[in-house]
């Protein structure tokens, strides 16, 4: 009799143990949904960020949609009923006779660079592109087609990446470079010229020094960790070490 209760008891133990894991894969699985769930407003917020042409059509003509400005909230939710969906759309899916969709599609003009500064994070940083179902390298499709995933990308670590990248996007039609990305993630905007100068002076290209510019933090790191692996031969990795040491 005692041994079939405790037979019983472990039983219910096992059962109780397996329905735990299973609660806690749904829970996992709900919070993966909730974080790739996008509104209106998010979609909006994304397109923005990355510089994408945001319109509506009413009025018998096609109307901007700014979700950086309050000019957003004429269009949402006052008019709620009249725009129920933001689609996220290739620019020949734009269709004029959908009077009720928030069409937002990439910019042609800097679609490019927003796919390179999107690489470029992704090499300084060192991040690992399968956490946010993606491969290297992102593309333009993947801005259409895996929108939720590029825009948990933007969002990642410190939340400024679709900020730095929506700051650089009115200066085009100039190309940004390698190197004023990274001093704008750096926070060193206006440096671009010294840091020129130590790339002519070292022979070391732009994506060469963009994640060791990244990894210093500074300006004067930088020059410091670039010049040890020039002078003493030392990896990148060594003398970004010495520096850190040495502060």
């Amino acid at each position: 009799m005692r041994k079939g209760a405790d037979n019983l008891k472990r039983l219910l133990i096992i059962l109780l143990t397996l329905t735990i894991f299973v609660l806690i894969a749904l829970t996992a699985c709900n919070s993966e949904d909730e974080i790739e769930e996008m509104g209106m407003l998010d979609k909006i917020w994304y397109s923005n960020f990355l510089g994408f042409e945001v319109v509506a059509y009413g009025d018998g003509g096609w109307h901007y949609v700014d979700g950086r400005s309050r000019r957003i909230n004429m269009v949402l939710p006052d008019n709620a009923d009249s725009y129920t969906e933001v689609r996220i759309v290739r620019p020949s899916e734009v269709i004029v006779t959908e009077t009720t969709v928030i069409f937002a599609f990439p910019n042609e003009e800097t679609v490019a660079d927003v796919v390179n500064m999107l690489n470029w994070e992704v090499d300084s940083v060192g991040i690992d592109l399968s956490d946010f179902t993606l491969t290297y390298p992102v593309t333009a499709t993947d801005l259409v087609d895996n929108y939720e995933s590029v825009n948990r990308l933007i969002r990642h670590g410190d939340g400024w990446l679709g900020a730095i990248i929506a700051d650089i996007i009115p200066y085009y039609p100039a190309r940004t470079s390698r190197v004023e990305f990274e001093l704008s993630r750096i926070l060193q905007v206006g440096y671009a010229e010294r840091v020129y100068g130590i790339l002519e002076r070292l022979n070391i290209s732009p994506d060469e020094a963009g994640p060791i510019l990244r990894a210093a933090g500074s300006v004067d790191a930088f020059e410091t960790v670039v010049e040890l692996m020039f002078e003493e031969g030392l990896s990148s990795d060594d003398a970004l070490r010495r520096v850190a040491r040495g502060r």
